[in-house]
């Protein structure tokens, strides 16, 4: 778990292809997607901050920033990982995506980051 994790978040954030960074957030919400492993994602130093500093870049990939909200939203569908997940400023990256892609440019993006 926690090798292929890490790989993904570094990809994330290293990679220069635009096309990379998505299927590495497309792994992570889909790895996400698992509530045994929300706990122990979490915890694993360093990937809520990747996907929340990599949700609220207007910089980024779209794509990948909706997936990133995907897992934001998966980690946050177990109770146990809220007060982590917040503190570390996740509401405010989601809100800055959503406004973002709220003014039609991405409205798909915009549910992505809704959801979560």
């Amino acid at each position: 778990k926690k090798g292929g994790v890490d790989t993904l978040i570094n990809l994330l954030d290293t990679a220069q292809d635009p096309e990379a960074q998505q299927f590495a957030a497309l792994a992570l919400a889909n790895t996400s997607s698992t509530g045994s492993l929300c706990d122990d994602i979490v915890k694993l130093e360093g990937v809520v901050a990747g996907l929340i500093q990599y949700v609220g870049n207007a910089e980024r990939d779209s794509i990948g920033r909706q997936y990133c909200a995907m897992a934001l939203g998966n980690l946050l569908s177990e109770q146990s990982t809220h007060e982590e997940i917040t503190k570390l400023g996740c509401i405010d990256a989601l809100i800055k995506m959503l406004a973002n892609f709220s003014v039609g440019r991405d409205l798909e993006a915009g549910k992505n980051a809704a959801f979560a």
